[in-house]
C-alpha cells in the first residue's frame, strides 16, 4: 500500500474524512485507515494531548496561586513586625 507510511504520520492529527478530501486518489477505506493506525488515531491522540496540556496547565496554575498567596502572607508578616 503506497499511502500506509503517510497514514501512520498524518493519521494522528487528521481524520479519515480530511485525508480522503485532500488525497482523493488514495484507495483506502475507513477500516484500512484504522487498521494502519492501530489505535493511534486523531481522536485518541487529541484526547491524550488535551489531558497532557490540562495537567501541565493545572500544575502551572497551582504554582502561580501558591506564589501569589505566599506573597500576600509575606506582606502580612512584614506589616505585623
Amino acid at each position: 500500500m503506497i499511502y500506509q507510511e503517510i497514514v501512520k504520520l498524518v493519521g494522528q492529527y487528521i481524520t479519515y474524512q480530511e485525508f480522503i478530501k485532500n488525497v482523493p486518489e488514495a484507495n483506502i477505506d475507513k477500516h484500512e485507515w484504522y487498521e494502519i493506525l492501530n489505535g493511534d488515531s486523531y481522536r485518541s491522540n487529541k484526547g491524550q494531548l488535551r489531558k497532557a496540556y490540562n495537567d501541565a496547565f493545572e500544575e502551572d496554575w497551582h504554582q502561580k496561586r501558591t506564589w501569589a498567596l505566599n506573597l500576600l502572607n509575606d506582606k502580612d508578616e512584614k506589616t505585623s513586625d
